[in-house]
């Protein structure tokens, strides 16, 4: 539908339509980052088009509007349409395309955000579909080799996928959402004598689920394993938690242990 010029000034005059830049209208409720790229002739990428897009991006920093241009787009800091949160990430030449695609944002994020933010928002979106490992490629520097040997489309929850990172990072090596006969799945398994499960809120309010998972810890313990539940909440706030009390329960991490012996110092808690 086309508007005259002077209904559009008509509008902006009542306040029904706002003029954030000349040739640049927008409803007075738009987002801040739409209103922003559409001044810039830019596209919304890296946290602010994956946050746009629901994917959980757990401890990142979306205070700022992340933009994509050209490469060889002439803004600067003296530009009038320049705001001191705005983050640009050039790139190819964006004509006629209507977004960035989500391996370019997911690129762009690896730049911005910390790889706990970027492995939670990654399984996500494996899990989800919306990208495939092939598409990890195109993520740079460390942060894509990362990506490309921890990602996984496995992950139930975000709290799964930090509670998976913290136990990597302390030299552990999980499986994660094995299935046992008769028991059925569960979240992670360390040394194949600990079985980690993460709670949900959900599950602290479902007192079916609280007895049915009360059986299966006990059908656990007698294949052996050694059961350690964590709250989704705790994890959030302190991943290494589990690293901490894996190690506490079962031992270090059997690389460890060898490299002690090889040393000739002995794991904790022996003699």
């Amino acid at each position: 539908m086309q508007v005259s010029r002077r209904a559009l000034a008509a509008a902006v005059s009542v306040g029904t339509v706002a003029r954030p830049y000349r040739g640049c209208y927008a409803l007075p409720k738009a987002a801040r980052a739409q209103v922003l790229s559409a001044m810039m002739r830019a596209r919304m990428t890296c946290v602010t088009a994956l946050a746009a897009w629901d994917v959980p991006l757990l401890g990142a920093d979306l205070s700022d509007v992340h933009l994509a241009v050209p490469r060889d787009r002439g803004i600067t800091s003296g530009d009038v349409r320049w705001q001191s949160d705005v983050v640009l990430h050039r790139g190819p030449v964006l004509t006629g395309v209507r977004s960035v695609d989500m391996p370019t944002a997911l690129g762009h994020a690896a730049r911005c955000a910390d790889f706990p933010t970027l492995l939670v928002a990654t399984d996500y979106l494996l899990r989800s579909g919306s990208i495939s490992r092939s598409a990890l490629d195109a993520v740079p520097g460390s942060a894509g080799r990362r990506l490309r040997a921890m990602a996984s489309a496995e992950a139930d929850s975000p709290p799964e996928t930090l509670a998976r990172l913290a136990l990597i990072e302390a030299g552990y090596q999980p499986r994660q959402q094995v299935t046992f006969t008769t028991i059925g799945r569960v979240d992670l398994v360390v040394n194949d004598s600990a079985v980690i499960e993460i709670d949900g809120r959900a599950y602290h309010s479902d007192p079916a689920a609280f007895v049915r998972d009360r059986r299966r810890d006990r059908a656990l313990a007698q294949l052996g394993y050694r059961v350690l539940r964590f709250a989704a909440a705790e994890v959030l706030a302190d991943r290494a938690i589990v690293a901490r009390d894996v190690a506490a329960s079962v031992g270090p991490p059997r690389g460890a242990t060898l490299a002690r012996a090889v040393a000739g110092r002995h794991p904790a808690g022996t003699a």
